[in-house]
């Protein structure tokens, strides 16, 4: 009975040095351990030693069985997710999986097996055009929305992007007449300067 106390003991100095901040599934697995080592320690000591209820050990300690159709389901959440470049959703993902494999799924449940697996949706965001609440410090707005002069060669417009190609990027610069809506000059990556009329 002393040798019992004394590993009681002992396993209190030891639970309160390093059983602080760790879950309740290691708390589980730490007494499973010391009752296999130590036969004679009280269960119901070492429950309440780690704040366990004790049906809650008796639960956790329980081989569960596998669910198979659980298994095959989240194998295709993430078959179908990898197809969709991991783009899709939960929505998404219930509509392919109903579609193409007529399996009828809730949307909490296509979450749950989500965060079970660590799928998170990647979804590309829109771009947003930000409207100007204050006048330019530089400069002025001299077209003021009116993008419909009376005569060519009184408003022109352009613009820069760029294009990947094969080689890598090339970049375009177009200038736009508003009188004639269409494209006066454009410039490519070497400043070749094309007239598509004469200006």
């Amino acid at each position: 009975m002393t040798r019992t106390r004394l590993s009681m003991s002992s396993v209190t100095i030891c639970c309160t040095a390093s059983c602080t901040g760790i879950g309740q599934s290691q708390k589980l697995l730490l007494i499973s351990k010391l009752v296999e080592q130590d036969k004679r320690l009280s269960k119901q000591k070492l429950c309440n030693l780690f704040g366990i209820v004790r049906s809650s050990y008796y639960y956790g300690i329980q081989t569960k069985p596998i669910d198979v159709e659980r298994v095959k389901l989240k194998a295709l959440i993430r078959q179908v997710f990898n197809e969709s470049k991991q783009l899709a959703g939960t929505r998404t993902i219930i509509s392919m999986l109903w579609n193409e494999h007529s399996i009828r799924l809730t949307r909490y449940l296509a979450a749950k097996l989500m965060k079970q697996m660590g799928l998170v949706s990647c979804q590309l965001k829109s771009h947003k055009y930000k409207h100007a609440d204050q006048a330019h410090k530089t400069h002025d707005n001299i077209l003021d929305r009116r993008f419909s002069p009376d005569a060519p060669n009184q408003v022109w417009t352009g613009d820069v992007t760029y294009i990947r190609i094969k080689g890598g990027w090339c970049y375009l610069a177009v200038v736009l007449d508003l009188f004639a809506r269409r494209v006066g000059r454009y410039f490519n990556k070497n400043l070749l300067l094309v007239d598509h009329y004469n200006i």
